[in-house]
């Protein structure tokens, strides 16, 4: 149960780090 709520967690960490590079990207392209 913790392990899966662990998985979780850094997935959603990771989703949110590239959400945040990408729209960096697209605010420095513009």
């Amino acid at each position: 149960m913790h392990l899966i709520l662990c998985l979780c967690l850094l997935f959603f960490a990771i989703h949110g780090l590239f959400a945040d590079n990408s729209f960096l990207k697209t605010i420095s392209n513009t």
